[in-house]
């Protein structure tokens, strides 16, 4: 039941690229271990919407289901609502999975699967290297590094 620009947005569906996902979000950090941490961020987050969306989408349909042989307007307001709701919930599940299934073949593909341990011990470098870029960025950006430490 989806509008002309409803089907079009459900092909290109996707909050985040594929090249965004892997240079801004997982790639933002500089060492391996802080990627991985959050890839697995990304894919718990992901993972969660796309279950509360299915419940959603299926309450919905549900409910629409309950509506739908009633002919008063106020009812066919209703199923309306629903069913944009419906559509809407159909069209972000789309773009969930995208993202989903890429950062799935990303985490599939990691080379080795680090431990918390593993982690706290490359903190000391991952922190060095991330304030020393964003300090010099800082400085290039208007001569000055800022105590708050916001670029």
């Amino acid at each position: 039941m989806f509008s002309e620009i409803q089907q079009r947005l459900a092909e290109v569906q996707q909050a985040r690229s594929d090249f965004q996902l892997a240079k801004f979000v997982i790639g933002q950090h500089g060492t391996a271990e802080m990627q991985y941490v959050q890839l697995l961020i990304e894919l718990s987050n992901l993972e969660s919407t796309i279950k509360t969306a299915k419940l959603s989408l299926r309450e919905k349909e549900i409910e629409l289901e309950s509506v739908k042989n009633k002919n008063k307007e106020l009812e066919f307001i209703a199923k309306e609502r629903i069913q944009l709701a419906i559509d809407d919930l159909k069209i972000a599940l789309i773009g969930a999975n995208r993202e989903f299934d890429y950062l799935k073949n990303l985490y599939n593909n990691v080379e080795h699967h680090f431990t918390r341990n593993e982690i706290e011990v490359a903190q000391l470098n991952y922190w060095k290297d991330r304030l020393t870029t964003n300090a010099k960025a800082m400085i290039q950006g208007n001569n000055a590094i800022s105590p708050s430490g916001h670029i």
